[in-house]
């Protein structure tokens, strides 16, 4: 599916907002600090040096869902749910 990627800054936040062709949204992302993280995916990541997490993307989509997309060094990207579960990547 194309999308149209618009990026919005407000408030010191940086958002990646898509679009279907339609002009239907799709989601929204947001890279967020470890410190802004839920505290059950904080704990899932507590095996890893702080140094090792690249970055967390917090993702909402049009079907309410919202999960987060970790890069850690020397790893496939993980994806959590909102709880911290992790959600298999396809």
């Amino acid at each position: 599916m194309d999308t149209i990627k618009v990026v919005l800054i407000t408030r010191g936040r940086e958002l990646t907002t898509q679009f279907d062709n339609n002009g239907q949204w799709v989601q929204t992302s947001e890279t967020i600090t470890m410190e802004n993280i839920p505290s059950a995916l904080k704990s899932n990541l507590s095996d890893y040096k702080r140094s090792s997490v690249k970055s967390v993307n917090r993702i909402e989509t049009a079907d309410n869902a919202t999960y987060y997309d970790v890069d850690v060094t020397g790893r496939e990207p993980m994806r959590f749910d909102k709880a911290g579960n992790p959600i298999k990547n396809d």
